[in-house]
């Protein structure tokens, strides 16, 4: 993948430092979180139809009160769906405030969420297309194998 994201924040390199799916992550957001402190990601990039279950589930919240999932955003507006998000338990960076990231180009968006980061260009952006990362012709494998290297 081909990111989008500035390369005016460090960066570490991912393998080690991040638990969970940080191979379909930006490479430049996810080098970005390694940075900041060995974290597990509980959530990251989500499918479009991952993004519907959870979207269904909120719905479904809303109408009968019942169940666990209290707010999700619609298919094709999530930054998860476009890799420039993550949701974490991992502290201390769940309990950092915007001011505390922004060394590392990074934010809380979602002032009730302090478990979902995204990068700091992302804040009061609309247009996720712009940031998507771009495709490259790599394999999962080859990607993950230039993860091990940086």
């Amino acid at each position: 993948m081909i990111s989008k994201l500035s390369n005016k924040y460090p960066v570490k390199n991912p393998v080690g430092r991040l638990t969970g799916d940080y191979i379909n992550l930006d490479p430049v957001f996810a080098g970005r979180l390694a940075n900041v402190c060995p974290m597990v990601l509980t959530e990251s990039y989500r499918s479009s139809e991952r993004q519907q279950e959870l979207y269904n589930q909120y719905l479904e919240y809303k109408r009968t009160g019942k169940g666990s999932i209290k707010s999700a955003a619609k298919p094709g507006t999530s930054w998860h769906e476009f890799r420039l998000a993550v949701d974490t338990s991992t502290q201390p960076i769940r309990g950092m405030t915007n001011a505390q990231l922004k060394p590392y180009g990074l934010c809380k968006p979602i002032k009730s969420e302090g478990w979902h980061i995204q990068p700091i260009e992302t804040l009061g952006q609309t247009d996720r297309k712009k940031w998507e990362p771009t495709e490259d012709d790599m394999t999962k494998q080859e990607r993950q194998k230039e993860a091990q290297e940086r």
